[in-house]
């Protein structure tokens, strides 16, 4: 298998929020856990390819965004007074 490298795309119900090629954000991976971690092999004309999916409920994303600090409440406050 060779390795051409990697592209990561951050998806909310499809609207794609960050995207990078051969590179991914740090802080975006601190949201996911290894139980959220779908790897997905296929092969495609003599070539395998591996895809790496993190997936999770809206429910428990929100509860992991509150643990680490981000509720719907900050934000708002913090938006608003961006116009400060």
């Amino acid at each position: 298998m060779n390795i051409y490298g990697y592209f990561t795309s951050f998806r909310i119900n499809g609207y794609q929020i960050f995207a990078d090629k051969n590179s991914y954000s740090h802080e975006i991976m601190s949201l996911f856990n290894e139980n959220m971690k779908v790897v997905k092999k296929e092969e495609i004309d003599g070539e395998v390819y591996l895809s790496t999916y993190y997936s999770v409920s809206v429910s428990d994303f929100i509860s992991r965004l509150e643990i680490m600090g981000y509720t719907y409440e900050r934000a708002m406050t913090d938006f608003n007074n961006s116009f400060n």
